[in-house]
């Protein structure tokens, strides 16, 4: 990340708010540092968003969005007859709709390509995740606003849920296939969790935490509570997935299921694959199609007389 950059007013400075090791946005940034930003200018940003974006979106709910999502062709939506991925072109032309256009054109865009036959998850991984994965660079180079990204991630979000559910599973909910989905402490992998937590389901496991839930004292009551066939733990960096090392040893103190199996994967764990070995975890996993796969192997080897 560059030292010095515009700052959010337009002037250059020294770059006071953005991602953390976790690569995530904190609107609370902008104003812990007093002179960092202009203060006139944070409202009239703010309140633009609110009645633009905001105001919007609580009077349609999300109806209007569901509604866009199911204008696919049924069997084009059909999830494991898709024979093609988005190219970089799209991610390109993708990004610069969740930047610029409205919640039409951003589905309309994602609609002709699942008429192309791009499946849920490559949508998901091959799509979504990539532009992600582009505006936190474009904000690292100085290139987009804090608030360019916070809002384009946060409508990628809300494409995640509307096509979810728009979306028949192929597999009903099976209660053995139980996983719980958690970060490590302050580490806020929202999109990814997100991502993971619906391809899971789509494939017929009970998912349980997701985007809020940490390791340590909650996952421990939840695992001591629930009985959960795999836990899948996330860190962004190297950092963050040293410590898991500790909420690993607890988790399994605390399971319910004795035999239970723990997946990790993350930034953190791609860039030091070394790390999941040293922290005890079962595997490793690079996205969340191979967590699915992994988490199926991990529990066709537990015993059978699951007792729960």
């Amino acid at each position: 990340m560059p030292s010095e950059g515009r700052d959010r007013t337009g002037k250059a400075g020294a770059r006071s708010a953005g991602p953390g090791c976790n690569g995530e946005f904190d609107i609370a940034q902008l104003t812990e540092r007093p002179g960092q930003l202009n203060v006139d200018v944070l409202q009239s940003v703010l309140s633009g968003i609110v009645k633009s974006e905001l105001v919007p979106r609580l009077l349609l709910g999300d109806k209007l969005l569901l509604g866009l999502a199911q204008d696919t062709d049924p069997a084009a939506r059909h999830n494991g007859t898709a024979n093609e991925e988005p190219s970089g072109a799209d991610v390109q032309a993708f990004q610069v709709l969740v930047l610029h256009r409205d919640t039409y054109d951003c589905v309309e865009f994602i609609n002709r390509l699942r008429e192309r036959g791009v499946s849920l998850s490559d949508l998901y991984l091959g799509l979504f995740t990539p532009v992600a994965r582009e505006l936190g660079r474009g904000w690292e180079n100085d290139e987009l606003s804090f608030i360019d990204v916070t809002k384009a991630v946060g409508r990628l979000q809300s494409f995640v849920h509307a096509f979810s559910e728009t979306h028949d599973r192929p597999h009903p909910i099976d209660a053995v296939r139980r996983i719980a989905l958690a970060s490590a402490p302050e580490d806020q992998h929202v999109l990814g969790m997100l991502i993971a937590s619906k391809m899971f389901e789509q494939e017929g496991w009970d998912v349980v935490g997701g985007p809020g839930l940490t390791s340590g004292r909650p996952l421990n009551a939840l695992v001591q509570d629930q009985w959960l066939a795999v836990v899948g733990l996330t860190a962004s960096c190297e950092e963050k997935a040293l410590l898991l090392k500790r909420a690993i040893v607890e988790l399994r103190e605390a399971s319910r299921n004795e035999a239970v199996c723990v997946v990790v994967g993350g930034q953190g764990f791609v860039d030091h694959p070394e790390i999941s070995i040293q922290i005890g975890a079962d595997d490793l996993v690079t996205d969340a199609k191979d967590a699915v796969r992994q988490a199926e192997r991990l529990l066709s080897q537990q015993p059978r007389d699951r007792g729960h």
